[in-house]
């Protein structure tokens, strides 16, 4: 994702959330969904974090303290 593109530019009902490692994750509140692709851009937020083979595509239950499991 480049530099001049703001990730706070989130289309409709689209909001984000940070989990405590840091890393950026976004919330669909229509769908009460989540994904770490920016809906706008199609690309994750780079926060200091690398991706690796493997890695889930779900949010962890840790980013979401106010939810019960």
């Amino acid at each position: 994702m480049g530099d001049d593109i703001d990730w706070l530019d989130l289309p409709g009902r689209w909001t984000y959330g940070v989990c405590g490692d840091g890393r950026i994750f976004f919330i669909n509140d229509d769908t009460e969904s989540t994904s770490w692709v920016h809906p706008g851009t199609g690309y994750a937020i780079q926060s200091g974090h690398f991706s690796c083979a493997g890695f889930g595509s779900s949010i962890p239950h840790s980013c979401f303290p106010w939810k019960t499991r």
